[in-house]
C-alpha cells in the first residue's frame, strides 16, 4: 500500500463524469468532503467545453496524471461523449499500469450488461442509493486518506447522501425510449425462478415485493425448488427493476405491462411442476405402506381434534397433555403420547408442516399444517378412516374395574 501511495504525485481525487450529470458528481464530491477529504483535493472533469472536444484538456490531463484515486460516474450521456470515453480509457490504463485504482459508480440506466469501452462487467458497479456501496467507498478511500469518522457520523453522512441521491433521481427526466421492454413479454424465455416471481406479482398486483414475503408465500403455497434471490438478480439485470434492503421494486412501465398480460398454458404447466402438495404425498406414502402405527395415530389425533398447530419437542408438554386426553377419550394406550417427538419429526421431514413462528434465537416456536394436507385431513374426502380404526384397536387402553 505504501508503494501505491508514493506513486501518487498528490492527494487528488479525480471524478470523471459528463457535464449533464454534474449534480450527481457533486454528490460524490460532497460525500468525500463530509468524510474528511479537503475540497481542494477533489477535481471534477466537467470543465466548460469538455463535452464537445475529443482531445483531453490540459488541466484535465494534469489532474489525471497527479491523481491518487479516480472515480468514474457512468450514464447514458457519459457513453454518448467521446471525450468521456477517452477519460475512461485513461483511467483504466492508470489502474492497470500505474496502480491508480478507481471506483465505478453508475446511474440506473447502466448495468453489467450494457457497459462499454475498457470498463467491462468484470468491474463492480456501485449505486448512489446503495448504503453498502457508500460504505465500500469510505473503506476504499480510507486506504489513501487519513479518515477516522465515528460510525454514527458515517452512518449519518451515508443516510443524508442516499436521501439526496433519491431526490436527484426523482427530479431527473429519463427519455421514455430508454426503457427497453418487449411489446409482448415472452414468459417462455424466463427461468422458472423468474416465472414464479412474476406469477406472484400477477396474483398480488404489487409493484414492490420483499424477499421475506415472497419466500413465505412459496413456503405456505407448497411451491418448491425456486430460488427467489436468483430471480431478483436476473430481473434486475434485465432492467425490469432494482433491489434494495431486501426488497425488489419493479420499473413502473414493466409493471404496467406485466399486469395487463396473462400467463399462457405452457407457463402455467411449468408453475404447476413446482407445486408439491403435502396431501398428495401423504396419499402416496399411505398407499406405499410407509406410515407407521404412530404416524397413523398422530393423523387420527389431528383429524379427530382438528389440530393444525404443533409445539416442537422442546415445548411439547402441553401438546402431549392434549394427546393423553385424546388417548384416554378413545381408550388408547400411551403409544402416541410417548412418541410425539418422533411423529412430529415425520411431519417435518416430509414437509407436511412448516415453521409458522420463531423464537428470538431463530428456532421454530410452532409448526402449522400446510393448507392442502389440512384441507384433506379435516375434509370428507379422507379415505383412511377404516385403517385408522384398525390401528386404534391394536393399542387398547387399560380396562378399569369400574
Amino acid at each position: 500500500m505504501k508503494q501505491i501511495i508514493e506513486s501518487c504525485q498528490s492527494n487528488m481525487i479525480f471524478i470523471s463524469h459528463r457535464n449533464t450529470d454534474r449534480k450527481f458528481a457533486d454528490l460524490l464530491a460532497d460525500f468525500c468532503v463530509h468524510i474528511g477529504i479537503s475540497p481542494t483535493n477533489i477535481f471534477c472533469s466537467s470543465l466548460p467545453g469538455n463535452d464537445v472536444q475529443r482531445k483531453i484538456d490540459v488541466e484535465v490531463k494534469t489532474n489525471l496524471q497527479n491523481s491518487c484515486v479516480n472515480i468514474i460516474l457512468l450514464s447514458k450521456d457519459y457513453y454518448e461523449s467521446t471525450y468521456c470515453l477517452n477519460e475512461e480509457g485513461i483511467i483504466w490504463y492508470l489502474d492497470v499500469c500505474a496502480s491508480k485504482p478507481f471506483l465505478l459508480f453508475a446511474l440506473p440506466e447502466i448495468n453489467e450488461n450494457n457497459l462499454m469501452g475498457f470498463v467491462d462487467k468484470n468491474n463492480i458497479i456501485r449505486r448512489l442509493d446503495g448504503e453498502s456501496d457508500w460504505m465500500h467507498a469510505y473503506d476504499f478511500l480510507k486506504k489513501y486518506y487519513s479518515l477516522n469518522l465515528p460510525s454514527a457520523k458515517l452512518n449519518d453522512v451515508v443516510k443524508k447522501t442516499i436521501k439526496m441521491s433519491k431526490e436527484l433521481f426523482d427530479a431527473r427526466v429519463i427519455p421514455q425510449e430508454e426503457i427497453k421492454l418487449p411489446c409482448q413479454l415472452d414468459f417462455n424465455n424466463l427461468t422458472d425462478d423468474e416465472l414464479i416471481v412474476l406469477f406472484y406479482v400477477l396474483k398480488k398486483k404489487k409493484i414492490q415485493v420483499s424477499y421475506d414475503e415472497l419466500n413465505y408465500w412459496l413456503l405456505t403455497s407448497e411451491i418448491y425448488e425456486i430460488d427467489a434471490m436468483n430471480a431478483f438478480n436476473l430481473l434486475e439485470k434485465s432492467n425490469w427493476g432494482k433491489q434494495q434492503n431486501g426488497n425488489f421494486e419493479f420499473e413502473i412501465s414493466f409493471f404496467r405491462q406485466l399486469v395487463s398480460q396473462h400467463l399462457d398454458n405452457q407457463s402455467n404447466e411449468r408453475i404447476k411442476e413446482h407445486y408439491k402438495l403435502s396431501s398428495e404425498l401423504l396419499k402416496l406414502l399411505w398407499g406405499q405402506l410407509k406410515l407407521t402405527d404412530v404416524d397413523k395415530l398422530f393423523i387420527a389425533y389431528i383429524r379427530n381434534e382438528r389440530v393444525a398447530n404443533f409445539d416442537p419437542r422442546w415445548m411439547k408438554e402441553q401438546q402431549i397433555k392434549d394427546i393423553i386426553d385424546w388417548e384416554t377419550k378413545n381408550n388408547i394406550d400411551d403409544v402416541l403420547s410417548s412418541n410425539y417427538g418422533k411423529a412430529l419429526q415425520f411431519f417435518i421431514d416430509h414437509k407436511f408442516v412448516y415453521p409458522s413462528s420463531y423464537t428470538s434465537y431463530g428456532n421454530p416456536r410452532e409448526y402449522t399444517l400446510h393448507a392442502s394436507i389440512k384441507s384433506y385431513l379435516f375434509g370428507n374426502l379422507f379415505a383412511y378412516d377404516d385403517d385408522i380404526e384398525q390401528t386404534k384397536k391394536r393399542y387398547p387402553g387399560i380396562e378399569l374395574p369400574f
